[in-house]
């Protein structure tokens, strides 16, 4: 993998640096590459040790991503209680931050934890929170994602209102965007990591 031999080669650099600015973002892409991967330990490890070097720091907005994309790690291998002390630290970082831009990314993995340990309605309310978010940043892929996960939600607790009202808003969104059909359906359907580094391709 090209992009963990880049990682691996910076990371050597960083540190005979003493650069932990810099160590923590790059095993923070490291973990990005291991949980795209499948490798959820590495990836989990990854991540713990790039939010040691951002609290040694004190890089808040770091430090939330970090909780984030642990929060995921948990997601994935359905230890849900441990997901969401992770995404509940990141939400309250990033309120203090007023980071919306990650703020929304949380709201639905909180969303999306609840919905599997069937709290619906928590699940409906943090869901509802992340598109309003989203919808006021016009992310529009982001909200369509909301819309589906909304439309899921309001199916199961049986109110046909809200799912008359979601799919509206939805078929009028794509009628805009149509390009947002195409692309959500290219993507898996799961909570994204948090690239606040983007790996490398």
């Amino acid at each position: 993998n090209k992009a963990m031999e880049y990682y691996r080669l910076a990371e050597k650099i960083y540190k005979k640096l003493k650069s932990r600015n810099q160590l923590a973002q790059i095993y923070n892409s490291m973990g990005l590459c291991h949980h795209e991967l499948g490798h959820s330990s590495k990836a989990q490890s990854y991540f713990l040790q790039a939010l040691k070097y951002n609290k040694k720091v004190k890089d808040y907005s770091g430090i939330a991503a970090n909780n984030l994309n642990l929060g995921k790690v948990h997601y994935d291998n359905e230890e849900y209680k441990s997901a969401l002390k992770y995404a509940a630290t990141s939400l309250e970082i990033d309120k203090q931050l007023e980071n919306s831009l990650t703020t929304g990314v949380a709201l639905s993995l909180m969303g999306s934890l609840y919905e599997k340990q069937t709290a619906h309605q928590l699940a409906l309310h943090f869901f509802q929170r992340a598109y309003s978010l989203n919808k006021a940043m016009k992310l529009h892929e982001r909200v369509i994602k909301d819309l589906e996960d909304l439309l899921r939600v309001a199916s199961t607790l049986k109110r046909s209102d809200l799912t008359r009202e979601y799919l509206s808003l939805k078929e009028k969104l794509l009628s805009q965007f149509p390009d947002l059909s195409r692309e959500n359906q290219s993507k898996p359907d799961r909570v994204n990591a948090l690239n606040w580094m983007e790996p490398l391709n």
